[in-house]
Formats: structure tokens, C-alpha cells, sequence
């Protein structure tokens, strides 16, 4: 992992499915003087090098309260995005003493917008092929994604690249009939739930879903697709800054 330091409020960014802590960069360095900003790679992913083959959302949740509580952060303000969503929600669910606020970037709960697979098709191009180096990476991302920013297109190619090496049969550990209706109302902390215009979560199912949880909100961000801090990002933080105030 990750951390900028410093003696602040802790704020621990959990990051999506085939990416990595350092894709949360730009959003770092406009959080990271009110903050102490901890950006752990999940296992298989960024430096977490793992030969273990189970990579559910169970054993995901359990490595970060492990790691919560052995950094001694807790309570902790948490965000995920995607995959990283799901995993604060249902840390927030199973481990509520470890959690004090969450942000949850466009969890891929369920998947009813084709738009995400558009991405989801993307990332399993280059995961595939092991054999490109971070240049033609890059290539490929520029035909298929644009504008993004420099850093974060950087950062989202070295991730794909160390995706690629490490993860193993990671996409067979995730459940896509996971009931999450079950989960949410175990989640009492102040919760926002971020959408956006060409993300997975359609904003009636965001309206849905906070009504289920102890006490949630959720903002709309247009111009923007499942990744919103790549997408958006003035929009993103001033959203995020005036939650955690």
C-alpha cells in the first residue's frame, strides 16, 4: 500500500477491479493536505502479488480490515470505486466499528447498463494479452478511451499491465447473483452513493438503494462514465470535499 502520512483524519481509497491504488493520483493530491490517504493494491492487483487463487469479495473485504486494524485507523473514512465500492459497502456491513463515513463511486452491484461493458471489454483485451509492454498498452488505450488525463491514463495503463501478470482466474471469483438488498440496511454510517450519466447505476436505482441503507444520499455527475474520477474529476471532489467536510 500506499500513504501519504501526516497527523490527520484517515482516508483509506479502495480502487476497482483490474486497477490499482496509485489510479486514485489526482484525487491524492487534492485530498492529501487535509488527509492522511492510504491507497492499498487489492490482491492480484498493483504490487499485491498473490498466488492464492481465491480473490471473492469475501477474502477482498477481509484483507482490508486486516489492514485497517493493523495500521490502527480505525474509524476510518473509506472510498471504492466499482469493485472497490462493493468492497466498503460490505465492510461497512460486516466490520461497522472499523468504518466512519463512506463514498461509493458507481458500485457495480448489478449490472443492467451495457454502457459498463463497453470498459469491461476494454480492460479484458489488455488483461489477455501478456504479452504487450506498457507501450503498446498505451497505444491501445488511446484508440479505445478518450479524454482522460495524462496521469490517470498512465496509471491505468501500468495497472492493466500488472493486472495482467498477477490476477490468475480472478474474474471467476466474483458472484454477479450477490444479493446486496440483504446488505445495505447493515450499513448504519453516513454513506454517498455516486452515479453518473454513463456509469452502471442508474440514478431511479440509486434512489432505490439509499432508502435501504441506514443513512445514505447520492449525487448525480454528468459528463461522466463508471470511472467519474477520471471522467470529471472537478466535479468528483467538489462532490467528495463537501461530503467529508
Amino acid at each position: 500500500y500506499f500513504r501519504t502520512g501526516g497527523d490527520k483524519p484517515s482516508l483509506l481509497l479502495l480502487h476497482g477491479a483490474m486497477s490499482n491504488g496509485l489510479c486514485w493520483s489526482r484525487v491524492v493530491k487534492s485530498l492529501e493536505k487535509d488527509f492522511d490517504v492510504i491507497l492499498p493494491d487489492a490482491r492480484g492487483h498493483g504490487k499485491s502479488v498473490s498466488h492464492q487463487k481465491d480473490y471473492s469479495l469475501f477474502e477482498l473485504v477481509e484483507d482490508t480490515a486486516e489492514l485497517i486494524t493493523h495500521l490502527k485507523i480505525a474509524p476510518v473514512i473509506v472510498m471504492g470505486h466499482s469493485m472497490g465500492a462493493q468492497m466498503a459497502t460490505e465492510l461497512g456491513a460486516r466490520y461497522p466499528d472499523l468504518v466512519k463515513k463512506l463514498v461509493l463511486e458507481d458500485p457495480g452491484y448489478y449490472f443492467k447498463n451495457p454502457s459498463f461493458f463497453t470498459l469491461l471489454s476494454y480492460n479484458w483485451i489488455i488483461r489477455r494479452n501478456k504479452r504487450r509492454d506498457l507501450s503498446q498498452i498505451r497505444k491501445c488505450c488511446d484508440k479505445l478511451i478518450k479524454g482522460w488525463h495524462a496521469e490517470d491514463k498512465l496509471s491505468w495503463v501500468v495497472a492493466q499491465k500488472q493486472f495482467a501478470e498477477n490476477a490468475g482466474k480472478f474474474s471467476k471469483s466474483f458472484d454477479p447473483k450477490r444479493e446486496w438488498h440483504s446488505i445495505f440496511p447493515m450499513v448504519k454510517v453516513p454513506t454517498l452513493l455516486l452515479v453518473s450519466e454513463n456509469g452502471i447505476m442508474t440514478r431511479s436505482e440509486a434512489s432505490e438503494y439509499i432508502l435501504a441503507f441506514g443513512a445514505a444520499s447520492y449525487e448525480y455527475i454528468e459528463a461522466a462514465g463508471h470511472i467519474i474520477h477520471f471522467d470529471n474529476f472537478e466535479v468528483f471532489m467538489s462532490t467528495v470535499r463537501a461530503f467529508l467536510r
